[in-house]
C-alpha cells in the first residue's frame, strides 16, 4: 500500500442515542491517538446501535486507512454517503484510499464530487491534481495543483509536497 501525503479528515457530526455522543467522543480519542483496532472497535459498537451515524462511518473508514484496510475503508466511506448527506470530506477520504490502492480514476472522481460540493476545497484539488497525474494528464494536474496552492495549504509540510506535485507536473517527458 502506498501511502499519500494528503491528510485525510475526521468528521465531527452527531448521531442519535442518548449514550452516543460519550461513545463517539472516545472512539475518536483513540483514532486520534493512533489506537486504531480499539477505534474500529467503538466505532463498530456505535453502527450497532446506530447505522445511520454518518460520522461513525466515516471515521472508522479513517481508522481502516490507518490500518492498511483501504478496501473496509472505501466501504465505510460509501455508507457514509448512503447514510447522511454527502459531504465534500468523505468524497475527499475515499479518494484519497482510492489513490492509495493505484486506482487513480475513483480517486479522480471522488475529488470532483468534493470539489463540486465545496470550491474551495484545497486538499480535494490538491488530490485531484495527483490523480490527474498518475493518469497522465499532466496539464490538467499542473493547473489543479496550481490552483490548490492559490487555496491555501497553511502548513509547510503539505505546502512543499503540493509543490514538488507541481513541480512534476510541470516537467516534460
Amino acid at each position: 500500500m502506498k501511502r499519500s501525503w494528503i491528510p485525510l479528515i475526521l468528521w465531527v457530526g452527531g448521531c442519535a442515542g442518548p449514550a452516543l455522543p460519550q461513545m463517539l467522543d472516545e472512539a475518536d480519542h483513540r483514532l486520534e491517538w493512533g489506537e486504531y483496532a480499539v477505534a474500529i472497535e467503538r466505532y463498530t459498537e456505535v453502527l450497532e446501535r446506530d447505522p445511520s451515524c454518518t460520522r461513525a462511518w466515516n471515521n472508522r473508514g479513517l481508522a481502516k486507512y490507518h490500518s492498511g484496510e483501504l478496501a473496509g475503508a472505501i466501504a465505510d466511506y460509501g455508507e457514509a454517503l448512503r447514510s447522511g448527506p454527502p459531504l465534500p470530506e468523505t468524497h475527499y477520504n475515499r479518494g484519497v484510499a482510492y489513490l492509495g490502492l493505484q486506482d487513480a480514476l475513483r480517486a479522480l472522481a471522488d475529488f470532483s464530487d468534493a470539489l463540486r460540493l465545496q470550491p474551495d476545497h484545497y486538499r480535494a484539488m490538491a488530490g485531484r491534481g495527483l490523480a490527474r497525474g498518475r493518469l497522465g494528464d499532466r496539464p490538467a494536474a499542473a493547473v489543479d495543483l496550481a490552483r490548490a496552492l492559490e487555496l491555501g495549504p497553511s502548513q509547510w509540510t503539505e505546502r512543499a509536497a503540493v509543490e514538488a506535485e507541481l513541480r512534476k507536473a510541470r516537467e516534460t517527458k
